[in-house]
């Protein structure tokens, strides 16, 4: 509309055609501008959104067991998408190994 309105203005001659194709970048600038944005605000949504959907399956595995008495392979399967187990290193003659635990649908948890 305000591009409609600028031509309408050239057109009647109230503004130049100089001041009217630099307005007129300038418009189309920021709706590129914005368009970007746009694209970029949608992206953070989703993946937002995903998140949230990811939180509440792990909330809803958690609370199918609330009660546990001892870990079994299928309870360890539903928890856990993948273990990574880093080289062997000697640190002042002492052995340490890096683990990292990689839960389903939340990621690695860090302490």
């Amino acid at each position: 509309m305000i591009i409609q309105r600028l031509y309408e203005d050239n057109v009647l001659g109230k503004i130049s055609d100089e001041r009217f194709a630099c307005m007129l970048k300038a418009y189309h600038d920021e709706q590129k501008m914005l368009k970007g944005k746009l694209t970029s605000l949608t992206e953070q949504l989703r993946c937002y959104e995903e998140k949230q959907d990811n939180a509440a399956h792990f909330i809803d595995l958690i609370r199918a067991y609330t009660d546990i008495k001892e870990l079994d392979a299928a309870m360890l399967n539903a928890f856990v998408e993948k273990i990574v187990i880093q080289e062997c290193k000697y640190i002042d003659g002492e052995r340490t190994q890096k683990l990292e635990i990689y839960y389903r649908y939340v990621g690695q948890i860090t302490a």
